[in-house]
């Protein structure tokens, strides 16, 4: 009777580890599965989740055009000018800051008074990059007859000069004289200075008059020296 009982606790005990085991793989599986849907759907969620904001970004941007204004600033102060048939030049200044991307233009103009130009301007440049307080030279070769003449500059936008009605502020050179351009019919020009006295720029044709009457003209007698006859 002990063996029996004995071998039927065995084949208990046997049975009763098998169903352990079963159940222990069992719970591990559910496990496994529970834990993988949780990632995924947390996973999900994650990237699902996202929140739309609306919003404007400001960045500050040194110059958007080369038009802006880089606070520097010309000037014809204690200038230099010369003038001749065919070309005049005028030195141009800057002031304590830089010109580091700010275009200044130029035209030149033949005046009738002050700065009132006599017609359309005759030439355009922009002035070269300078660094503070510093010179340079602007010119013009498109200069073919007598007459004053003047650089005029248009300041970049946001200077704070007087604006003209298109937006723009300018200023004026002093008057550059050119009488030595030889002409065919000669026409005396006059010119109003800022004072509005009447100025008459002299020319090479009036040295050359005065030369010419003292040379003989064929109709001109010249008596013989009587020893000589």
């Amino acid at each position: 009777m002990r063996k029996i009982r004995y071998s039927r606790v065995a084949k208990f005990k046997k049975r009763s580890g098998i169903l352990s085991i079963g159940i222990f793989n069992l719970m591990i599986w559910y496990i496994f599965i529970f834990t993988s849907i949780n990632l995924v759907s947390e996973t999900n969620a994650s990237l699902n989740d996202i929140e739309e904001v609306t919003g404007s970004l400001t960045v500050n941007i040194p110059h958007s055009t080369e038009e802006d204004w880089d606070k520097s600033s010309l000037n014809f102060d204690g200038a230099t000018t010369t003038g001749t048939c065919g070309k005049i030049s005028t030195t141009i200044n800057t002031n304590d800051n830089p010109m580091l991307f700010s275009i200044w233009v130029f035209d030149v103009y033949k005046m009738k008074s002050g700065n009132t130009p006599d017609g359309e301007s005759l030439d355009s440049g922009t002035v070269p990059f300078m660094k503070a307080n510093s010179s340079t030279i602007i010119s013009s070769e498109n200069i073919v007859e007598n007459g004053i003449y003047k650089f005029r500059i248009r300041r970049p936008l946001g200077h704070p000069g007087k604006s003209d009605p298109d937006g723009y502020s300018y200023f004026w050179s002093d008057p550059i004289e050119v009488n030595d351009c030889k002409t065919t019919n000669q026409t005396i020009e006059t010119f109003n200075d800022d004072r509005g006295n009447q100025v008459v720029p002299s020319t090479q044709e009036d040295s050359d008059t005065e030369t010419n009457s003292l040379i003989p003209t064929p109709n001109t007698e010249i008596k013989k020296d009587e020893d000589d006859e």
